[in-house]
């Protein structure tokens, strides 16, 4: 017995077509090699269409046919109002209503949550243009901004308590040789003779300020690392391109975890 493959119409508004056939080619697409990726291959037919073929055509739909609403625009904004949502997560959502489903994303992603998002893209094996790299070709106060790899992002924000604690040892043992020099001189202002003083020993410094100065760099470092990166990151979210790559990772999202639930294939 041929099962029969259901039908879906995924629903565009405007500047979503390119998701739209994201989704498209992932349904198309033979990835079932040992399990299951996905809807099962060849379980969905799937057609693109824009809110206005949708809103032309509407009335000669049957209630058997599936419809995934792609973005917000005014078709897509009516029919998600009764929707019960089952993924939000990162400003991305994904929900549904009988056989009619809507995604969408909103602006709440910032420079904040984006190592979450980075992480998020890594778990679901999403790249953009070979990698998630970050920010490249972006300018912050007139100078140019390098190329923040996403493994250095998440190194800097997960190593973050690694950093802050080497740097704490370092301050320890800064502070200790300068203990150890206020009290050589403290020793020699009361008199006090060698025997007297502790045992631990003294290393001499050249330069006392040296220490303060070998105390504050790495801190002067870590925070400079952090603001760069939370520059790159503001101009990825005030240019519109996380937006972007929210759309593409719930695409992603949809297609792997919701899309078989919602379809029942």
């Amino acid at each position: 017995m041929v099962s029969r493959r259901k039908k879906l119409i995924i629903v565009y508004g405007d500047g979503m077509d390119k998701y739209a056939n994201y989704l498209m080619q992932l349904i198309s697409s033979k990835d079932d090699v040992e399990d299951t990726v996905g809807i099962p291959d060849g379980s969905v037919e799937a057609t693109i269409w824009g809110e206005k073929d949708y809103e032309s055509s509407v009335h000669s739909l049957s209630s058997s046919t599936f419809v995934l609403f792609v973005g917000v625009g005014p078709v897509a904004t009516r029919a998600r109002a009764n929707m019960e949502w089952r993924y939000g997560e990162l400003g991305m959502h994904f929900g549904w209503l009988g056989t009619q489903a809507c995604m969408y994303v909103d602006d709440s992603l910032n420079r904040e949550n984006y190592g979450e998002f980075v992480r998020k893209c890594k778990e679901y094996g999403q790249s953009f243009n070979g990698g998630i790299g970050l920010l490249e070709g972006y300018q912050v106060d007139s100078e140019p901004v390098v190329l923040a790899d996403e493994d250095v992002l998440v190194e800097r924000v997960d190593e973050q308590g690694e950093s802050d604690k080497r740097n704490e040892e370092r301050h320890d043992t800064a502070s200790e040789k300068w203990r150890a020099i206020v009290d050589e001189e403290s020793d020699a202002v009361h008199g006090r003779d060698e025997e007297d003083a502790p045992s631990a020993e003294i290393v001499p410094v050249a330069n006392p300020m040296a220490i303060v100065g070998a105390i504050k760099t790495p801190f002067r470092a870590i925070a400079g690392a952090f603001d760069r990166v939370g520059a790159n990151i503001g101009a990825l979210v005030s240019s519109g391109e996380s937006r972007d790559r929210q759309y593409t990772l719930l695409t992603r999202i949809v297609y792997l975890e919701w899309l078989p639930e919602f379809m029942g294939v």
